[in-house]
């Protein structure tokens, strides 16, 4: 059907085996405090005990630190802490055209920073060099997390390295694992504007006329688009009977139908063609017309049975 088999798992992805969210270990690690304990780099130590974070002059890097406060912790009206991040020492690169040990200046004449958080026990600065270092630079640097029990800080070192080189464009093959998916068209009884399809478009006499299956020019086993009437008698008839009539509950249910129609009448299809496939007796069925003939009653059980009364209840209109 999508030149894979009929083969639907890239709708789906999952986690290979043994994989596991980290990002959410991590937000149930810490408890959250009001005032903070733990203010820890994630750099590691070297041999020579610094802490070192290595950044292209024309890039950035980013500086992570695990904390435990709450995430109000830099913004709340009482209690309110401060984060700073200082410059202790700014060695120049004498072999480079540099003056040997510079004067320590602000962050902000070096750097563009941008900080984020406490979130989940983390937070983050991404610093950006400026235009005034160089090459070979090596800054040492001082974060420093205030705390009732005295400031928690952690020092560490910035090197700045040569520009980081453009990667080469290549061209990639198109990859077998992901097939072109049917271009999906709503229809509609009249058209809004040009760009839309209407039933006259489809040879559609009425709002019976649920979808309508389109092949390929180029090969007639592959689905070049899905049409489907958003005007048809089960929609037009499910939105009256159930009286939805406010505008995000009326664009809940058409998105909805439209997204099950959808993916039912690529399956449906799917079906039908492989079963004719491997059936020599149904040779006689013209899968064209069963999958669109079938959506008649079944259209009005994907209105019944795959709608959420509760998210369209909490959908009310202020």
């Amino acid at each position: 059907m999508l030149n894979k088999g009929g083969n639907l798992k890239f709708l789906t992805k999952k986690l290979p085996n043994g994989v596991k969210n980290k990002r959410k270990e991590k937000e149930i690690r810490l408890p959250k405090k009001r005032f903070p304990s733990i203010f820890k780099i994630d750099l590691p130590e070297g041999k020579d005990g610094k802490r070192v974070k290595s950044i292209p002059i024309n890039g950035s890097g980013q500086i992570t630190f695990e904390t435990d406060v709450e995430d109000e912790y830099l913004f709340r009206p009482k209690d309110r802490g401060e984060l700073t991040l200082e410059i202790l020492d700014l060695r120049r690169n004498s072999g480079g055209g540099g003056t040997g040990t510079g004067k320590p200046k602000k962050v902000a004449d070096v750097f563009e920073v941008t900080r984020s958080g406490p979130t989940n026990a983390t937070i983050k600065f991404v610093l950006h060099p400026k235009n005034n270092v160089q090459v070979g630079d090596e800054l040492k640097l001082d974060a420093r997390l205030s705390s009732p029990a005295g400031a928690l800080e952690s020092i560490f070192y910035i090197q700045i390295l040569d520009p980081k080189k453009p990667p080469k464009e290549t061209v990639k093959p198109k990859s077998e694992d992901r097939p072109d998916i049917p271009k999906p068209i709503p229809v509609f009884r009249q058209k809004q504007n040009a760009d839309e399809m209407d039933w006259n478009d489809m040879g559609w006499e009425n709002g019976d006329n649920i979808v309508k299956i389109i092949l390929s020019d180029k090969d007639s086993k592959k689905i070049d688009a899905i049409a489907i009437n958003m005007d048809s008698y089960p929609l037009v008839n499910y939105l009256s009977r159930n009286r939805v009539n406010q505008e995000k509950r009326i664009k809940y249910v058409k998105d909805k139908y439209f997204a099950e129609i959808y993916l039912h009448s690529l399956m449906l299809y799917g079906i039908f063609a492989n079963v004719k496939g491997l059936d020599e007796t149904q040779a006689s069925w013209d899968t064209l017309e069963m999958v669109p003939k079938l959506f008649r009653i079944y259209s009005q059980f994907l209105l019944n049975s795959g709608l959420d009364d509760a998210i369209l209840k909490s959908l009310e209109e202020d």
